[in-house]
């Protein structure tokens, strides 16, 4: 069924004024809901009133498995699901005999530890990917930025403060000064591209913005997401941040060592562990799976 002929854009829109107007920021949140109605439709063959169960359970089915997988959000799905099933209460209220097929569907096994893996973390294979696209790239700094954030779950504020003057070579290792107190040494991987990385910027901080200046939170996040989108086709399917790359790294940690001393060195709590934990068991890996990735490009 072509998008063309979909028979429901008048009372569609008098339920978005009625509904969602007042939740929608912006004429491009308007296009992408009304997108995910016409998208149904097609899936379905149908316009939305003449869907059945089947059909509809078909639909979600599809996301769900998707999330199962780690590839999308529960939340992306649950919030799909409810706009559905708002849409479907709407028309029962204005078609006679209508009944809303979505009121069969239930999205309550899509957990939270499962948003916890599917929307912060990356797993191993796009770990491996992201880091040898920004180092064939060349793109230095967002390279070494998520090498950082994955080997040593440093947090952005760490990175974003980090001077040459905190870099010192002891016995040939490369230890970071965080703060007084936390000191890290660099994993012998990452201290090959670290080297390799000092060696071409001047001194002071080591992250700096176009202008030379030291790049803030929203400069690193844009930095990150525009090199991250010349290699993942579809940002939606996880949240690639730094935040992931470190939370990545610290499930690696919790391989072989102590969680009390993991809790204590990234300032998660213990509850926070557990819960990535429970994530990856829960799609069928363990924390001892993610042993630490040696980066050789």
């Amino acid at each position: 069924m072509k998008r063309a002929k979909f028979e429901l854009i008048q009372l569609y829109k008098d339920y978005y004024l009625a509904e969602f107007l007042k939740t929608l920021r912006s004429e491009r949140s308007r296009i992408e809901y009304e997108n995910e109605i016409l998208s149904l439709c097609e899936y379905c063959d149908n316009i939305f009133q003449k869907i059945t169960y089947e059909k509809a359970n078909a639909y979600i089915q599809q996301f769900k498995n998707r999330a199962y997988k780690g590839e999308i959000s529960g939340v992306r799905v649950r919030n799909l699901y409810s706009y559905f099933q708002s849409y479907g209460i709407y028309l029962e209220q204005r078609i006679d005999d209508y009944q809303n097929p979505f009121h069969l569907i239930s999205c309550a096994d899509l957990t939270k530890a499962d948003d916890i893996l599917s929307v912060t973390i990356p797993n191993d294979n796009e770990i491996k990917a992201i880091l040898k696209g920004t180092y064939q790239k060349k793109d230095k700094r967002a390279f070494m930025l998520l090498l950082l954030s994955y080997r040593c779950a440093l947090t952005t504020v760490e990175l974003i403060n980090l001077k040459t003057e905190h870099i010192t070579l002891k016995d040939g290792w490369y230890m970071l000064a965080l703060t007084k107190d936390k000191f890290i040494t660099l994993p012998e991987d990452v201290a090959t591209f670290f080297k390799e990385y000092i060696e071409t910027i001047p001194e002071g901080y080591l992250f700096l913005n176009k202008r030379g200046r030291k790049l803030n939170h929203m400069t690193a996040s844009t930095l990150i997401k525009g090199a991250i989108g010349s290699i993942v086709e579809d940002l939606s399917l996880r949240d690639y941040t730094l935040m992931g790359f470190r939370k990545a790294g610290l499930l690696n940690m919790l391989d072989g060592s102590d969680d009390v001393e993991v809790s204590r060195y990234a300032g998660v709590s213990m509850n926070q562990l557990r819960n990535y934990k429970n994530a990856y068991e829960m799609r069928g890996e363990t924390a001892a799976d993610k042993s630490p990735i040696k980066v050789t490009l």
